[in-house]
């Protein structure tokens, strides 16, 4: 049975930043608009869901036979959690783009060890 890949995605106020794996150098995308608001997954859905797709879009070509991968998110500037919402937003974009599984952190940036040891799957 193949391992489906882990991806870490940390969402900031115009940009995401991610990395695939532990031994992966971090990427960062960035829109060409800002995003509009700080809820940026309900403001600017269309722009997040092409930037998932660019990301998730390469691990499907890469890994054709394998499953889709796991995308563990992450919105690093926000003071307060996340609504039901927009929990349900990001889920939903991050399925859309091809992702397995989906994981949405409300809590400090997580290292490679944190994932490694599953940290994320108690949110």
């Amino acid at each position: 049975m193949f391992k489906s890949e882990i991806i870490y995605i940390e969402v900031y106020e115009n940009y995401l930043k991610y990395s695939r794996g532990q031994h992966s150098a971090a990427v960062t995308l960035q829109p060409q608009h800002t995003f509009s608001s700080a809820r940026l997954a309900i403001a600017e859905y269309e722009v997040v869901e092409k930037l998932l797709d660019e990301i998730v879009g390469y691990s499907k070509w890469k890994y054709f036979l394998k499953p889709g991968p796991t995308l563990i998110m992450n919105q690093q500037y926000l003071g307060e959690k996340l609504s039901s919402v927009e929990i349900k937003v990001l889920q939903e974009l991050a399925y859309g783009a091809g992702a397995r599984e989906v994981y949405i952190w409300q809590g400090k940036k997580l290292d490679s060890q944190d994932i490694e040891n599953g940290l994320y799957k108690n949110s």
